[in-house]
């Protein structure tokens, strides 16, 4: 699993553009910042906003720099199945090749394939398994995920 936040308080500073949500408008709207920075302290959003604007208290925190980068709010995955066994990464492509799920379910395939090894795993297994999914999610700006069964 990846390393908690670091503890006190830190800036995000240089960011190009800031995209966040704010309370009034729709989802759709952007509300973007220019030449924006961010502050947070024990893994929680304090500030946000012009970097010109940045609060006195938070200057002399320890600064990472985006370098001119868009920085979004975290995604939220709210249906993934994230416990499972197998992969099906391969019959994507023959539907893209235009198989049909009639004939890869037929040799095997299909949900049936994934459901077989999901039984056969072990409960350390798909920890293990789930875990690892997690991690790539993070690593893709998923910050909040729920998970079906």
């Amino acid at each position: 699993m990846t390393a908690p936040p670091a503890r006190g308080p830190h800036v995000l500073r240089k960011i190009g553009l800031l995209a966040t949500c704010r309370a009034e408008g729709g989802q759709g709207e952007l509300n973007a910042i220019t030449d924006a920075a961010l502050a947070w302290e024990d893994g929680v959003i304090r500030w946000a906003g012009p970097e010109r604007e940045l609060p006195s208290e938070w200057t002399d925190a320890p600064a990472e720099h985006a370098g001119g980068r868009l920085v979004v709010p975290g995604l939220v995955d709210c249906h993934t199945h994230l416990a499972f066994a197998g992969w099906r990464a391969d019959e994507f492509a023959e539907r893209a090749l235009g198989k049909s799920y009639l004939e890869i379910a037929r040799r095997g395939g299909g949900i049936a394939s994934t459901m077989r090894a999901t039984r056969a795993a072990t409960a350390a297994e798909l920890v293990h398994l789930s875990a690892r999914r997690l991690d790539e999610m993070l690593m893709l700006g998923v910050t909040t995920v729920e998970a079906k069964s």
